[in-house]
């Protein structure tokens, strides 16, 4: 929008929600009129590298574009590190002072009439001892903790993967309102449990491990291997055990 309605911008170089922009110059998707776009994504993940070539009479002729992502092979510099640790934590506190000028401790909304609603993992401990006591162990059970401990407990893009029920109806809104939903809970994976076993007993609760794949990201989580990660959280009988 900025490029269609300035027409005199040149390079428009940036990061815009996980978007990349394709680095071999393709006027189809990296070009408006005269400017030459290239998003790096956000998360500060990535650094753009754009190398401008000029034409004689001054106009831009061609550039080369990469993105080169910063892994853990690149060392931190400490002067970036103290001021995005200053930003985040600035972020995260104007986000709590948003949440509790919104009354954090009003409960949440309520659903659909009859729907299903969180209840929190501590209901399941008594009928389901065993594998509560498996979750309590698992890094699962202090999802949260991380959050706080770098300072991201209020920012929305990172509490739906380290709660239950984030976004939904009566699921968690924050650590004041909801305590009882913090951490990745036995909901976060077999879904809200109000009606269980009450109402649904047969069929509830079904999951499987694909789920995984809706937080442990490539980009939230580079680290994952379901074969590594999996028998760490594994509290269930493979079909082989559940025969015997």
């Amino acid at each position: 929008l900025l490029a269609k309605k300035a027409g005199a911008i040149d390079l428009v170089l940036g990061g815009r929600g996980a978007i990349q922009t394709r680095t071999d110059d393709f006027p189809e998707d990296s070009m408006i009129g005269r400017t030459r776009i290239l998003y790096i994504g956000d998360q500060g993940k990535n650094l753009g590298e754009v190398r401008i070539f000029i034409e004689g009479s001054g106009q831009v002729a061609s550039t080369q574009r990469a993105i080169v992502g910063l892994t853990r092979d690149w060392p931190e510099d400490a002067t970036l590190a103290r001021l995005m640790d200053t930003t985040r934590e600035a972020l995260n506190d104007y986000n709590r002072s948003q949440a509790q000028a919104g009354n954090p401790f009003a409960p949440a909304g309520p659903g659909p009439a009859g729907q299903a609603f969180y209840t929190g993992s501590e209901r399941c401990a008594p009928c389901h001892e065993a594998e509560f006591a498996t979750w309590s162990r698992t890094g699962h059970a202090r999802a949260f903790a991380t959050l706080v401990k770098s300072s991201q407990d209020f920012n929305p893009r990172c509490v739906g993967c380290h709660t239950i029920g984030h976004g939904q109806p009566r699921g968690f809104v924050d650590a004041h309102a909801t305590p009882t939903l913090i951490n990745v809970g036995c909901e976060s994976c077999h879904g809200p449990s109000s009606r269980h076993p009450d109402v649904d007993l047969q069929g509830y609760g079904r999951a499987d491990v694909s789920s995984c794949g809706t937080c442990h990201t490539a980009e939230n989580s580079p680290d994952y291997k379901p074969a590594e990660y999996i028998p760490k959280i594994k509290h269930w009988k493979d079909a082989a055990q559940a025969a015997r």
